[in-house]
């Protein structure tokens, strides 16, 4: 039994690794920011990371098992909004850049004193001022 007491002092330091990860990610999914953003994305509102406390030891270890799903299952769903912001922003900023250069070049065009092509025109009128 001497032989198996560092292999059980290397998983209990496993286990404790894992659950202080557990508990970083889930302070995460709790943050303002992420709260935020996920809460203005989903449909079910904030992500909500539930605690459950028991007092028998088997219960206490399903309930933290439960937990680290639920932690898990919220990470996933997190990640698919946050996905999906950062995929309609890069759209949005895209949009505002092609903007930004498409009133760099007319801006120029006026400095240079050439007209304005006919389509950029609001009088539809070119050249006429």
């Amino acid at each position: 039994m001497g032989s198996q007491r560092p292999h059980y002092a290397v998983e209990k330091r496993y286990r404790s690794t894992l659950n202080e990860n557990y508990a970083a990610l889930a302070r995460t999914l709790s943050s303002e920011a992420i709260q935020r953003i996920c809460g203005t994305e989903s449909r079910d509102g904030p992500v909500q990371m539930e605690g459950t406390s028991s007092g028998l030891k088997d219960e206490k270890g399903a309930a933290s098992r439960q937990r680290k799903t639920a932690t898990l299952s919220e990470t996933i769903e997190t990640i698919s909004i946050i996905t999906r912001c950062c995929t309609r922003e890069a759209k949005n900023l895209e949009q505002l850049r092609s903007s930004v250069e498409a009133m760099r070049n007319r801006v120029q065009q006026m400095l240079d004193g050439k007209p304005l092509a006919s389509s950029e025109h609001h009088g539809g009128e070119q050249g006429q001022l």
